[in-house]
């Protein structure tokens, strides 16, 4: 039986033949004259392949003039190769499948450039929706993980706060005046609102 270790930065992969080389090798047993012949092996596949455990880092909420970054760089299970990365909507409510239509060739885009993230235009999202995306990993050891992301797209901008004024001394007869001061942010290009209401609790 003979044993090959391979070191870092071998590139050798399951189904692939090695070429064990005429008068080369030979037993250590005692008095051992032949050689080995010359013979091609192949590869075979791990006997407990691993399969790959995808995880994605993507918010739970993204902004109205946000775009939206989802990754898969911390998945594991892969052998220290290159895998392939599969990104699909999985499905989208709040909006008509027309209105996704744009999302999903950008993600099939991603996914035939093997994109390990993808950073999607605000633009694809309509607002008010929520939309799963999907990722399908598979190693070198042709086993695949998958995992999926849902991501709120919100409606309005969130209003900018402040309390005015700073440190204040008071009597227990006074009354505590608090003046607050709230703005909708400066929105996305296309993107207004006239006279936003806003409620204060």
């Amino acid at each position: 039986q003979v044993w090959l270790l391979f070191g870092r930065g071998a590139n050798v992969t399951f189904g692939e033949t090695l070429r064990l080389r005429d008068g080369l090798l030979q037993s250590t047993f005692p008095n051992a004259a032949l050689y080995a012949e010359d013979e091609n092996v192949t590869i075979a596949n791990a006997d407990n392949p691993v399969a790959p455990d995808v995880q994605l880092d993507a918010p739970e909420t993204v902004g109205l003039c946000d775009d939206l970054t989802v990754s898969a760089g911390r998945t594991t299970g892969q052998g220290g190769r290159d895998s392939l990365y599969n990104w699909t909507l999985v499905q989208g409510t709040g909006a008509t499948s027309s209105e996704f239509r744009n999302l999903t060739q950008f993600l099939a885009d991603a996914t035939e450039e093997n994109a390990v993230s993808v950073t999607i235009p605000r633009a694809l999202m309509p607002a008010r929706t929520t939309i799963s995306i999907g990722c399908r990993v598979r190693n070198f050891m042709d086993r695949e993980g998958t995992s999926t992301a849902a991501i709120k797209k919100a409606g309005n901008p969130k209003p900018y706060l402040m309390i005015d004024g700073g440190t204040q001394t008071i009597t227990i007869a006074d009354k505590l005046r608090l003046q607050v001061h709230a703005d909708i942010p400066v929105l996305c290009e296309g993107i207004s609102l006239a006279e936003p209401e806003l409620v204060f609790e």
